[in-house]
């Protein structure tokens, strides 16, 4: 290859040089040779200017198979070198336009709204779902900025971040004589494009309501007759004083019906905590220290059977914000877990404190069986258990990391589980947001 492009050039300098001493002999043999050398090496100068000009207006003036009249092998095979960049790209042009028109097929046949947007969050494109949806108009919307027609605040905020979010965002939407639900979700696309993904969860929205709506008033349907059955065990238990085997079925369907009262609480309370919003004025400052002290002394009786205890490792006075009710009962039934899922004579530990970003965290950490990390991501759905034997015989109602998460959804904060088998689990509670109230007033929760 090096020797092929070496005689290419030994032959295109040949003709040159060949030039120059023909040059030279005219001259030498008619007296003047000064004369002739200055004139040929004008000529070959001038001759790579205008080479060079014919190469610049090729370039400029480009047309796929348009041959130039540079002169030279150099000139040769840079004009070489641009026609096949032009093929490759020709080639990667038709391939991104197929892709392209794929793509645009496939969205056009999706449920989904979908809008491409260029980086000035402009209409690029929009399938046919995403035109009934918001009435664009081809003609006039494309190029047009989507917050000019979608003007709902939620919306406008979410497409006007600095960063494109990784999570999705739900607004309101008047869709002819109906307000609609919906969820967007929008991706990085292309150079400088994102994908928003327009979706009517409103049917959803509707049929979760039903459910929720169901079980609260199946609920509370269930706890009259349930006290009534309570009672009359209770008094009929009363009766059977001195009789052993009698004694002990009523024990049993007390404690069966004590279970299922507990069952029915706690599906009242998580619709509560789903369906009603928190009330601001209610909330007060908390001490994470008093309440844990508070928790620990209503186990007492749990503590002593299974012969445990919990350790407290921080004494600071720690207050966070929130409904006092509520945030207990997600702290109870955090400890009140660790307690059940630990064999006996093995203890709890709590801790709270700041985290290095400034928030507040509250860990419950047992040395018990563990969860395989497949069933952490499923802790906190309704009814589910990790060992349904054990749950059941611990008389757990499968709701109360449910109850926890919803607790934590009104109070700005989440929960991070990290557990290894045969080890334990450490159940952290992060409070997002929450200012330092050691140095205010106390209130009534906290004397």
């Amino acid at each position: 290859m090096i020797l092929k492009i070496l005689f290419k050039i030994i032959k295109e300098k040949a003709y040159l040089i060949s030039f120059l001493i023909f040059s030279g002999v005219v001259g030498y043999l008619n007296d003047i040779l000064f004369e002739i050398l200055v004139f040929s090496q004008t000529v070959i100068l001038l001759t790579y200017i205008y080479t060079e000009y014919k190469l610049k207006d090729w370039i400029r003036n480009y047309k796929r198979g348009e041959k130039t009249y540079a002169y030279g092998f150099i000139y040769d095979e840079f004009c070489s070198l641009i026609e096949q960049l032009d093929e490759d790209k020709k080639s990667s042009s038709s391939k991104f336009e197929l892709l392209n028109k794929r793509f645009k097929e496939l969205s056009a046949a999706m449920p989904d709204s979908t809008v491409i947007l260029d980086k000035n969050k402009k209409i690029e494109w929009f399938n046919s779902e995403a035109q009934k949806l918001f009435k664009f108009n081809k003609v006039y919307d494309e190029g047009t900025p989507i917050t000019h027609i979608i003007r709902n605040p939620i919306f406008v905020e979410y497409i006007n971040l600095a960063e494109i979010s990784k999570e999705p965002v739900y607004f309101k939407h008047d869709k002819k004589d109906e307000v609609i639900s919906i969820q967007v979700f929008e991706v990085p696309f292309g150079k400088d494009m994102s994908l928003l993904t327009f979706r009517d969860i409103s049917a959803f929205e509707k049929l979760d309501s039903v459910r929720s709506d169901f079980i609260a008033n199946v609920s509370h349907e269930l706890k009259t007759p349930l006290t009534v059955i309570s009672g009359y065990l209770e008094m009929l238990k009363s009766d059977s004083v001195g009789k052993e085997e009698s004694q002990k079925f009523y024990n049993e369907m007390l404690d069966q019906s004590l279970r299922m009262n507990r069952i029915i609480g706690d599906l009242i309370l998580i619709t509560n905590l789903q369906t009603t919003k928190p009330i601001e004025s209610k909330k007060e400052k908390i001490n994470l220290n008093k309440i844990t002290s508070e928790i620990i002394y209503d186990l007492k009786p749990i503590l002593t059977k299974r012969k445990q205890s919990i350790n407290i490792i921080s004494k600071a006075d720690i207050f966070v914000y929130g409904l006092y009710k509520e945030i207990y009962s997600a702290f109870m039934n955090l400890i009140t877990n660790a307690v059940h899922y630990s064999a006996p004579n093995l203890n709890v530990e709590i801790d709270f404190g700041y985290t290095n970003s400034g928030s507040i965290y509250y860990s419950v950490k047992d040395y018990g069986f563990g969860i395989e990390d497949k069933e952490i991501e499923r802790l906190t759905e309704r009814f589910y258990r990790v060992d349904k034997g054990r749950s059941r015989n611990q008389g757990g109602t499968g709701l109360g990391l449910s109850i926890v998460k919803q607790v934590l959804n009104r109070h700005d904060a989440e929960l991070n589980i990290e557990s290894k088998l045969d080890e334990g689990s450490n159940f952290t509670i992060l409070f997002n947001n929450q200012a330092n109230y050691k140095n205010s007033p106390k209130s009534a929760s906290n004397i």
